[in-house]
């Protein structure tokens, strides 16, 4: 994934280069990049041996480093090397890219005469390398007094990227350990981050911290195999799953990262069909994990750079979409992409040399990725803090209502005290009134949430007192924002009020009830009634509805419901608010299944 830029810049320079006579390296205690000393020849059927080196026609390398996409062919590269045991006592060929398959590597003496060959690659157990190194080492003792060629043949399923280098001992090591501290840095943030949202996932529940957590843990073994740490330390022995985990690891960051994005900006209040596609995304996604075990890893990985392709546009385009909305969350995302999309660039010109490279540079993409985690979790938190300020705001919106009516309720009761005996009954017929309104829904005319919960604790301490049963239905209007949104608030109300009317003419018993609970959703009470007798009154509501389209305004509307169903028999230890999350949890599967139908608990 990490390749196709590289490739383009590469490109750009090799058309600008002119081929150079390779001149052989001398071993000392400098770091050599070797990509202007190499050549290269392309063997398609892979067929060549290396005893024919000489007559084959090499041709300059002249990307850096040597880079020729996702191949079929085995590509051999030489190069020289001068050796002098007084200036250096040991020294390394260095292929710093982790994950090719198959490289051997033959050093020639200046008779022809094999030195030594070495074979590796990630094909084949961690073990078996000459030192336990996440690069590829191949060391250089036999040519140290004298000159020889190296030959290396690498074929690999994964991008031909095969940065060479020549480095002492000491040299060695110092780069080991200038780049250690980085990656256990970049590992330790990464783990703790995973964690402590874990831990506020156990706690509050919130599954945008499960997701975030799955991402910063994907995102981190995702870079451990790029460096070649997971093969090192999580699974040495296991270089057939190595093959698969990058296709694995990617379509598990896809999963996670739509997952994430849905959550903290929450598509679905801005829309329901881009929440869907986005969730139809995440679904692929798994598909395309249980793929990478059956196709060959180059067609899978190219499946999967297109799907990751797919999944960066569509979140891209979502997060302006909530950044058009001005909501909060949706700019923590976008920086968090700028700062990564920086890294990558300041990484790409290092490794081109278009700027100084430097320690810095060369873990760019790193930092990079780091920052973004951490934008990502701050993005995350100010979700929270934006939903804490709405919830906040519209109970102090709450109490300023019930101030006013109560300060209406002290000026009514101030005007009872002067108003004269002969004005009692008038008053008194006004207070009725009053209270009426406050427990009717002004637009249906059906009992509102205030009267259906200070009925449903009365109906159900009856219940249990009488050893009855009672039966709550939660009624909900299928896609009742998309027709509000096409057709106009005026039609939506007209819709609501039509609903009410055919809720009544089902309901015969005068003990049963229906309330206007909120927005497009309703609730029915039935005492004294059990399942059957629920489920019957809720296929009668159901086909009311449905069965006859509704007119609004000069719309003829079809309309559908979902509907669940919870009944209990109140006993000792019963509680009244579990039996209308039982009945509502009910009505969400049934949205869950498709709507226009009756779950019932």
């Amino acid at each position: 994934m990490r390749s196709l830029p590289f490739l383009l810049l590469s490109f750009l320079l090799l058309s600008l280069s002119l081929p150079v006579k390779a001149a052989a390296v001398w071993l000392d205690h400098n770091f050599h990049s070797l990509t202007p000393r190499m050549e290269y020849v392309q063997d398609a059927a892979g067929e060549r041996e290396w005893q024919d080196f000489s007559q084959w026609g090499w041709q300059p390398v002249a990307s850096s480093p040597p880079q020729f996409g996702y191949t079929q062919s085995a590509y051999w590269f030489r190069f020289d090397l001068r050796g002098d045991p007084e200036a250096v006592s040991h020294a390394w060929i260095e292929i710093s890219y982790p994950i090719l398959d198959e490289i051997d590597v033959y050093l020639i003496g200046e008779n022809g005469a094999l030195l030594d060959s070495v074979k590796t690659g990630d094909i084949f157990p961690f073990s078996t390398r000459v030192l336990a190194h996440e690069n590829f080492l191949i060391p250089l003792e036999k040519v140290l007094d004298g000159a020889a060629t190296v030959v290396i043949r690498v074929r690999t399923e994964s991008s031909m990227e095969v940065p060479v280098s020549v480095l002492e001992n000491i040299t060695l090591i110092e780069r080991s350990q200038a780049n250690s501290w980085i990656h256990g840095a970049f590992f330790g943030a990464i783990i703790m981050l995973g964690f402590y949202h874990i831990l506020i996932f156990l706690a509050a529940g919130d599954r945008g911290f499960l997701y975030f957590a799955g991402l910063t843990t994907v995102m981190g073994l995702i870079q451990a195999t790029l460096w070649g740490s997971s093969y090192h330390y999580l699974w040495p022995g296991l270089p057939a799953w190595n093959e698969y985990s990058i296709s694995v690891l990617i379509n598990m960051s896809n999963f996670f990262g739509i997952m994430y994005v849905s959550t903290v900006v929450q598509i679905r209040e801005r829309s329901i069909f881009l929440a869907r596609l986005f969730n139809a995304m995440a679904v692929v996604s798994l598909g395309l994990i249980a793929l990478s075990f059956i196709l060959p890893y180059q067609e899978m990985i190219r499946i999967t750079l297109i799907a990751a392709l797919v999944t960066l546009v569509m979140g891209a385009f979502i997060v302006l979409l909530r950044m058009y909305d001005r909501y909060l969350p949706a700019y923590a995302v976008f920086a968090a992409s700028v700062m990564y999309t920086l890294g990558s660039v300041a990484y790409i010109l290092g490794k081109l040399e278009v700027i100084p490279n430097s320690l810095l540079l060369d873990n760019a993409l790193v930092i990079g990725q780091l920052v973004q985690a951490v934008l990502f979790g701050f993005a995350l938190s100010l979700r929270i803090t934006v939903e804490r300020n709405l919830r906040e705001e519209a109970q102090r919106e709450s109490a300023v209502a019930q101030d006013l009516l109560l300060e209406t309720e002290r000026a009514q009761n101030q005007r009872l005290d002067r108003e004269v005996r002969s004005r009692t009954r008038q008053l008194e017929e006004a207070n009725v009134r009053l209270q009426q309104m406050s427990a009717t829904d002004a637009l249906t005319g059906l009992y509102n949430r205030r009267q259906f919960d200070e009925t449903l604790d009365r109906q159900f301490e009856l219940a249990r007192r009488q050893g009855t049963e009672l039966s709550v239905l939660v009624i909900d209007l299928d896609h009742f924002k998309s027709l509000n949104d096409t057709y106009g608030h005026a039609v939506g109300d007209d819709v609501l009020k039509q609903t009410a009317a055919r809720l009544q003419t089902v309901l015969k018993r005068p003990s049963d009830r229906a309330f206007r609970y909120g927005g497009e959703e309703f609730v029915v009470l039935l005492p004294d009634s059990g399942t059957t007798a629920a489920r019957i009154v809720a296929k009668q509501i159901w086909s009311a509805i449905r069965g006859e389209a509704m007119m609004a305004g000069n719309q003829s509307l079809r309309v559908t419901v979902s509907i669940g169903i919870a009944t209990e028999k109140p006993g000792a230890d019963s509680e009244v608010a579990t039996l209308f999350q039982r009945a509502d949890a009910q009505l969400y599967r049934a949205k869950e299944q498709g709507r226009d139908r009756i779950c019932v608990d």
